[in-house]
């Protein structure tokens, strides 16, 4: 298939990180793709995970803010749910709920952080 145009995700990595840092991520896509970006925002036990959903035909990602860390995710295949991984973290979703998995301390992936959406 002949990629028509290019749509571009502005500013994933820019959202919340200091201009210094910041850069596009440009995905090629079909001209009639569409983009649907939402945010929502989880507590995760001491700390709140920003997280904007990104969908596009089919590319799916979410770009995770922990803090000072920006982790953009790509979807994995899931049971139920939604699940991404991107570098050391896998971030599980099913509703108004998250799952946050380290795999370079728990490979295994026995032991979660357990996050709630954020209402407001």
């Amino acid at each position: 298939m002949t990629l028509q145009r290019s749509f571009i995700l502005a500013s994933i990595i820019s959202m919340t990180a200091t201009p210094l840092l910041a850069d596009d991520i440009t995905i090629p896509m079909p001209a009639d793709t569409k983009v649907e970006h939402v945010d929502a925002t989880y507590q995760c036990g001491q700390e709140k995970v920003t997280v904007t959903y990104i969908n596009a035909g089919s590319v799916n990602l979410a770009r995770l803010g922990m803090g000072d860390t920006i982790i953009v995710a790509s979807s994995v295949i899931a049971a139920s749910g939604a699940k991404y991984a991107g570098g050391p973290y896998v971030w599980w979703s099913k509703g108004e709920e998250a799952e946050l998995y380290d795999v370079v301390k728990d490979p295994q992936m026995n032991t979660a952080t357990h996050c709630s959406t954020v209402k407001g």
